[in-house]
């Protein structure tokens, strides 16, 4: 007997929803949200490849379930506000999210961690002159340390080695040593500025953040995909350089050298949105070039597309290092070596700058920010590097990305 076509596409129908519902059913027991459900597209998916989450062992288990951070209510400074930029716009970005976060506790004795809030971008931004607006920086973070100290009894109990603050800025640590020398000496910063000839940073004590914030769904950060959607092919050109090449010697040298070279392109100034991607995607390396300081957004911009960063800034504590090895998804080249920098590209052959590549579409994750924060992404690598600074009874020896 002949089953009647209706049954059969019925059967099929049944049988198609009964998957979706079963697949829907395995991503929320395990702690997966599908895309409606989390509001919006992913930046990344949540990876099935452990190899890209090797040094996040035991102990990041610990910090999600048992990590808590009380935060200062601080109301001084508000009337300054942050500047909505990619350059220091990590600062905001962070107090945001810690906020909103599930770490945040209001009861101090179960906290692990005092979270001074400090936007020191905002002060510094507050005034035209560059000196003047330090000096305010200074005075305002200086103004929220005694008004914790007259306040609360946390700070007082370790002059500050259980707390940790946040400057983006270009100033760094030294906001927090002419505000009060112990937040300096005690506290744990998250800088931009992260450079081991800085005498305001502090290594194995400050954190070195991923220095751009995103902007969102379109932007780099999300449609980049760590190259993922680039072919080796399509990378024509060796090396680039877009943006401000009077800043610092070093680009002046760059440019001396290698302005009228045919594999290197060498922009003074800045591209449109549109000129810029396509730079990224068609280059194999992207010049990372100190300017007047050591750290640069633009190491963001060529991880998101995998454009190899060639980081010339001798001393950069490069973002997350204690859980990356940054040898693996970018070249440094001294500042010595600047005359030797094509020579040292060209000797880069396919195979390893494909390993390069490759390196770069499974790490980037970690470095990139998320509104809201997804697992394993900046937010949380941030912390997770928090939590080892403040729980070294829980450090291991782990293997590097």
């Amino acid at each position: 007997m002949q089953i009647p076509l209706w049954i059969v596409l019925l059967f099929c129908l049944v049988w198609l929803l009964a998957t979706i519902f079963t697949l829907r059913l395995y991503d929320e027991c395990n702690g997966r949200k599908t895309e409606e459900q989390d509001g919006r597209k992913r930046a990344f998916p949540l990876q099935n490849d452990q190899s890209a989450l090797l040094p996040f062992g035991d102990d990041y288990n610990q910090m999600l379930t048992t990590m808590k951070i009380y935060v200062y209510d601080v109301r001084i400074g508000l009337e300054m506000k942050s500047p909505d930029d990619y350059k220091y716009g990590v600062e905001q970005l962070f107090i945001d999210l810690l906020q909103r976060s599930r770490f945040v506790t209001k009861s101090p004795a179960e906290a692990s961690l005092f979270f001074i809030p400090t936007r020191c971008t905002a002060y510094r931004k507050s005034v035209r002159d560059r000196v003047e607006g330090g000096r305010v920086a200074a005075r305002t973070v200086r103004r929220i340390v005694d008004w914790i100290k007259r306040t609360h009894p946390f700070w007082n109990s370790s002059l500050g080695v259980d707390h940790a603050y946040i400057c983006s800025h270009d100033m760094g640590g030294e906001c927090g040593q002419l505000a009060d020398p112990n937040l300096h000496k005690n506290a744990v910063g998250l800088f931009n500025t992260a450079d081991y000839a800085d005498p305001w940073y502090i290594p194995h004590k400050d954190i070195a953040l991923p220095p751009h914030p995103g902007r969102g769904v379109g932007s780099l950060s999300h449609t980049g995909r760590g190259g993922a959607g680039t072919k080796s092919v399509e990378r024509t050109l060796l090396a680039f350089f877009a943006g401000n090449m009077k800043r610092g010697w070093v680009r002046q040298r760059v440019r001396s050298l290698f302005r009228d070279d045919p594999d290197i392109t060498l922009i003074d100034g800045y591209l449109s949105d549109k000129e810029y991607r396509a730079l990224l995607s068609k280059s194999k390396f992207c010049l990372c070039l100190r300017g007047n300081r050591v750290w640069s957004p633009r190491l963001m911009d060529c991880l998101w597309f995998g454009s190899v960063p060639v980081i010339i800034a001798d001393y950069y504590d490069l973002p997350l290092a204690d859980l990356i090895d940054w040898s693996s998804i970018s070249v440094a080249v001294r500042e010595s070596e600047i005359p030797h920098m094509k020579n040292l590209l060209l000797a880069i052959d396919a195979a390893r700058l494909k390993q390069f590549q490759m390196k770069i579409q499974k790490v980037y994750i970690h470095l990139t920010w998320n509104d809201p924060p997804l697992p394993f992404d900046a937010f949380h690598s941030v912390l997770y590097q928090l939590w080892q600074r403040n729980a070294p009874q829980w450090k291991k020896n782990k293997q590097l990305l």
